[in-house]
């Protein structure tokens, strides 16, 4: 039995997303003239992603806000930011089945705060499995 196979044309697919790439095309000045931006670091950090920043303007910037009150709506919006942030890297877990999970040495995660953490990040911070380090200023 003989099978085909379509090629993708990869350049041709990925065009749609390059485009929503914020800095795409961008231009400097150089000693040589205006010259487009080659940026070719993606394996240690990504551009801004047009649709992802929009969403983070539209959908989230409104509701951002302290994080240490429920009771109005940026509050808890915030708190639960935060709260499914800590559930997703696994760190949250409920209160009554805290005493039977055993975390120890290397195994346990660290998140370092500094000592100018707001107390309602440090608080919710404290709540989860992970091992919490102050980094405290020096001179």
């Amino acid at each position: 039995m003989h099978t085909t196979t379509q090629q993708v044309d990869l350049k041709a697919f990925f065009t749609p997303f390059r485009a929503q790439i914020i800095g795409q095309g961008q231009k400097f000045d150089s000693p040589y003239g205006p010259q487009q931006i080659l940026y070719a670091d993606w394996t240690a950090s990504g551009r801004l992603y047009r649709p992802i920043e929009e969403k983070l303007i539209n959908e989230f910037g409104p509701f951002v806000a302290n994080t240490h009150t429920e009771t109005n709506v940026t509050g808890t919006a915030m708190t639960g930011a935060n709260a499914k942030l800590q559930r997703i890297l696994g760190l949250k877990v409920p209160e009554q089945h805290r005493s039977h999970i055993q975390m120890e040495g290397s195994d346990r995660p660290v998140v370092f705060i500094t000592h100018m953490e707001h107390h309602s990040n440090h608080t919710s911070w404290l709540e989860t499995l992970a091992e919490v380090v102050p980094i405290m200023p020096d001179d």
